[in-house]
Order: C-alpha cells, then sequence, then structure tokens
C-alpha cells in the first residue's frame, strides 16, 4: 500500500475553479447530447490550510448561485 505525505502548498481556489470548470463542461455535454445526468459532486479533501493568497471563502461566495447546481463537500 502507497504511504501518503503531506507536504508543499495547498491551492484550494485554483481546485476548487478547476472542479467547478471541469462540472460545468460535464454537465454541458451530457446537456448536448440529450443524456440525463445527476447533479455533479464537489470533494475537496486537503492535509492543511489554504496558502496565504488563497480566499477560499471568496470563491464559495463568488460561485454561491452555481452551489444550487452542484453539491459542494469541503473535507
Amino acid at each position: 500500500m502507497p504511504t501518503l505525505n503531506a507536504g508543499g502548498s495547498t491551492a484550494m481556489v485554483n481546485a476548487l475553479n478547476d472542479a467547478i470548470d471541469k462540472g460545468e463542461a460535464r454537465k454541458q455535454w451530457y446537456k448536448s447530447t440529450n443524456q440525463a445526468y445527476y447533479r455533479p459532486w464537489i470533494i475537496l479533501m486537503t492535509d492543511g490550510e489554504p496558502d496565504d493568497d488563497q480566499n477560499v471563502k471568496l470563491i464559495l461566495i463568488s460561485h454561491a448561485n452555481l452551489f444550487t447546481q452542484v453539491d459542494c463537500i469541503l473535507l
């Protein structure tokens, strides 16, 4: 079994932006191909605090309307 080690930086805002973009792109693909789909989930798991320049609250507030369309779980 692999060993996981915590270290380095934690770019949470970048991770959330990427997840939101990928979720939206996938939803648009399902819509364009007339396929049914479930509400996407975003699960963010981290080993620590965000980097100093990462304002996670700001990203959550700026995308508040999106969270009526995407389930987001922050661990």
